[in-house]
C-alpha cells in the first residue's frame, strides 16, 4: 500500500500543471484591424493553440525580445505573442480566449472589441515619457479608445 502511494506521489510531482494566462496587451482592438497580442502567465510553451470565439485569425509568433518587460526573456514559456486579423465585420463585445497545450486548457480572460479607434498610450510603452501636465500631454482624437496601464 505505501509503495502505491509513493509511485502515485511521484507520478503527479512529474506531471506539467495546465497553462495559466495571467495578463494580455491588448486588451482590445477595433474591429478590422490587425495587430500583436501578447499573453503573458505560465506554461505558455510554443505551439499552444488559441481557442476563442473571436472571429479573427491567430498567427503564432517567434517572441524575439517581450517589448512589455525584460524578464520574461529570463522565464521560458511566461509570454507567447499572436499577430490577431480582426474580420471588419466582428460584432462589438468581449470574447472568451484560451490556450491550449499538451498540458491542458487555460483559464479564459476577456478580450474587447468595439468600433472605435484605438490609441497606445505613449507613457505606458515609454515610462520616461512624461504625461503628467497640460503641456506635455499626449494628443488624442475625441472619440477614440485609449490603451494603457495603471
Amino acid at each position: 500500500m505505501w509503495m502505491k502511494c509513493l509511485s502515485l506521489l511521484l507520478a503527479a510531482a512529474t506531471l506539467q500543471a495546465a497553462p495559466a494566462i495571467r495578463d494580455i496587451q491588448p486588451r482590445g482592438a477595433q474591429r478590422g484591424k490587425t495587430f500583436t497580442l501578447y499573453l503573458r502567465g505560465e506554461g505558455l510553451t510554443q505551439g499552444a493553440q488559441v481557442k476563442s470565439t473571436l472571429p479573427a485569425a491567430f498567427s503564432q509568433l517567434t517572441l524575439s525580445k517581450d517589448p512589455l518587460s525584460e524578464f520574461a526573456m529570463t522565464r521560458p514559456n511566461t509570454v507567447l505573442p499572436f499577430m490577431v486579423s480582426l474580420k471588419a465585420d466582428t460584432p462589438v463585445g468581449f470574447y472568451p480566449i484560451r490556450v491550449v497545450t499538451p498540458d491542458g486548457i487555460s483559464n479564459a480572460v476577456l478580450f474587447s472589441v468595439g468600433d472605435l479607434p484605438e490609441v497606445e498610450e505613449i507613457e505606458s510603452k515609454n515610462h520616461k515619457q512624461s504625461n503628467n501636465f497640460h503641456e506635455e500631454a499626449q494628443k488624442v482624437p475625441v472619440t477614440s479608445v485609449i490603451n494603457g496601464t495603471l
